[in-house]
């Protein structure tokens, strides 16, 4: 499995005079910057985070920024909690052994932060054991670092769309394709080539093993690139963008947060690349306006440009998740050329 062109974690190589052993004061010596040791349990790992965590305190109250800017705090200081692997064995008890360790890294003895074993821990269980989607009506199995839908609504409300679309078929592109769901979705509709895009190289590689597994008639090529860039036309161009601003700590967390300068160039490509005739369907959410009311809105930007125009826009509530309302809604923004 071990692909040489993929995302993978860092691993360190430390002498022992660079950490220091776990300790009452672990949670201190990693705010202080220092390198901790884990050696005892998974356990201890967690009460260890917990207690760093008790030093970010984030109040209701807390604006967006304050709030993303104290778990960016928390996320560096919370590498500095390493744990040694030898022969592909964790050296902690309470953590079960990954066979990700063995395809990834060749090294006889090395260190990995105890949060990316706990995201190769939950990266082996999604891959193995894969997603059940019920839009789709199957499994997905997203590799490490690749994004998947962790809720259904906006996929539900895409499927809605695609079921009103009396569109040509034949060619299609997803840009951002990620587990690749929009993309089966799209060829479960009926579409008989997909584009489908991502600058992710473990989201092309996930992709082509779900093609593996359920082997499909219509054909989903992939591209690694960025946005728009491997395609000349086409007539449909399907985009589920991040829906908030920020800035991204991994593979998966530039698939949620975007930057000043996304919709720009995706706009940019997509006017020259789509047919006088074209349609683009932009997935998104209020999200964006309920945490910062203050930044434009990134469509709506664009649509008083002048080169695009609204064709419909549906939307859908939000379920409440462990008992919290919320306001949100998901959004489909169908866009055509003026």
């Amino acid at each position: 499995m071990r692909q040489h062109n993929l995302n993978l974690p860092d691993t360190l190589t430390l002498s022992q005079d660079e950490w220091v052993s776990d300790s009452a004061s672990s949670s201190q010596q990693l705010k202080s910057g220092r390198k901790v040791l884990l050696s005892s349990s998974y356990k201890r790992g967690l009460h260890i985070l917990s207690e760093l965590k008790s030093e970010f305190p984030i109040s209701p109250n807390s604006s967006y920024s304050m709030r993303m800017r104290l778990e960016q705090q928390f996320r560096q200081m919370s590498l500095n909690l390493i744990v040694g692997i030898e022969d592909s064995a964790i050296q902690i008890i309470g953590i079960d052994q990954n066979p990700f360790l063995k395809d990834f890294f060749p090294q006889k003895r090395f260190f990995l932060p105890f949060v990316v074993l706990q995201e190769l821990a939950g990266a082996w269980k999604r891959f193995s054991t894969g997603i059940h989607y019920a839009v789709l009506g199957r499994k997905l199995h997203p590799f490490f670092g690749v994004y998947y839908p962790t809720r259904t609504e906006h996929l539900e409300l895409f499927a809605t769309w695609l079921s009103q679309y009396n569109g040509s078929k034949d060619h299609c592109v997803d840009v951002g394709t990620g587990s690749g769901i929009l993309s089966f979705l799209l060829a479960k509709s009926g579409f008989r080539i997909i584009d489908a895009i991502d600058q992710n190289p473990n989201a092309i590689w996930s992709v082509q093993e779900e093609l593996k597994r359920h082997p499909i008639d219509q054909t989903i090529r992939l591209h690694h690139a960025d946005l728009l860039s491997p395609i000349r036309d086409t007539n449909l161009i399907v985009f589920n963008p991040p829906w908030i601003p920020g800035k991204s700590n991994s593979s998966v967390t530039e698939a949620l947060f975007f930057d000043g300068e996304l919709f720009e160039r995706f706009f940019e490509q997509a006017y020259t690349k789509l047919s006088d005739d074209g349609t683009i369907v932009l997935i998104f959410s209020t999200i964006l306006t309920l945490l910062r009311p203050d930044i434009p809105h990134p469509i709506e930007s664009e649509l008083q440009k002048g080169r695009f125009k609204l064709k419909q826009k549906l939307q859908r509530k939000v379920k409440p998740t462990a008992g919290k309302r919320t306001k949100e809604k998901v959004q489909i923004w169908e866009l055509t050329r003026i």
